[in-house]
């Protein structure tokens, strides 16, 4: 607990006198933002990452053909939305899963040669598809699809096999009622 409160201070600390330009600055928010989370603070957290996806969301519309604004843009989207997951407000983990989703369709539509868009819009996907009680068997579907082929011009990476295992899994089990199936 003390190795979590002293990085959140420190975090906190560097930031006060980073430029929230800098390159490193979106780094250091979500490290603060973590910590405090670990920590229990989650309005601290809610606030970081607040402050984080407001900064994201000015630098992607100042410059909307720069895709690393988009993608960063995207990723913060989907932390809030673990957070209000974690949260138990479901309605809102899925309207920020959707904001992260749009942008990576458009991402992956543009670029589609490129494999960590394709994977980027497949956890999307899956993240839409579960952030409520009603699962969405569509969209993970179409994670899977994703990701099979992927796998099929063999640019998967490795560590992602697990995620088409349990995509698998989800969408044909054994003998589990597919309504009340959940990926945790």
């Amino acid at each position: 607990m003390l190795f979590r409160s002293s990085l959140a201070a420190l975090a906190a600390e560097v930031l006060e006198t980073l430029p929230e330009s800098h390159s490193g600055f979106a780094g250091f928010a979500d490290a603060e933002a973590m910590a405090h989370l670990a920590l229990g603070q989650s309005e601290r957290a809610f606030a970081r990452y607040g402050q984080l996806l407001e900064r994201l969301q000015v630098l992607a519309k100042a410059e909307p053909d720069r895709a690393d604004y988009q993608r960063d843009l995207s990723v913060s989207y989907n932390k809030m939305g673990d957070l209000y997951r974690a949260l138990g407000q479901g309605e809102a983990a899925g309207a920020a899963y959707q904001g992260s989703l749009e942008i990576r369709e458009r991402l992956a539509k543009a670029e589609p040669d490129r494999a960590d868009y394709q994977r980027d819009l497949s956890v999307s996907l899956v993240k839409l598809a579960t952030s409520n009680e009603n699962v969405d068997l569509g969209y993970l579907a179409k994670a899977l699809s994703i990701l099979e082929q992927l796998a099929e011009q063999g640019r998967l990476a490795p560590a992602d096999q697990s995620m088409v295992d349990a995509l698998r899994q989800l969408l044909d089990p054994p003998t589990a009622d597919r309504k009340s199936t959940r990926l945790n």
